[in-house]
């Protein structure tokens, strides 16, 4: 990866640009430093959208391992039936089989 200081970047930035748009993918990343300290970095756009969706993929799997976890930690799930979900809701089930609807 590439390392500049930030105003050899400024100096550059209009070619940097033109390089990731013409290379896309194959461009390499510019890593912008203060000072000699690394502060920010460009990519191409393809790279950042990929990056981002394996990011939402990875934080997805943790949030969905996370519920798990605690749903076992409480001992498992819990179990509603439909007609007490429609009890709580005020809804007669036996109204709807005979096909009275919900008005």
């Amino acid at each position: 990866m590439k390392i500049k200081p930030v105003e050899v970047v400024r100096d550059a930035l209009s070619d940097i640009v033109t390089e990731m748009r013409d290379r896309g993918l194959h461009s390499e990343p510019v890593a912008i430093s203060d000072g000699g300290r690394p502060l920010a970095v460009i990519i191409p756009w393809p790279l950042f959208s990929a990056l981002v969706d394996d990011v939402d993929t990875v934080l997805s799997a943790q949030a969905i391992r996370e519920r798990l976890d605690a749903t076992a930690a409480a001992g498992g799930p819990t179990l509603t039936t439909l007609e007490e979900l429609a009890a709580e809701a005020g809804v007669d089930v036996n109204k709807l089989v005979e096909g009275d609807g919900l008005a």
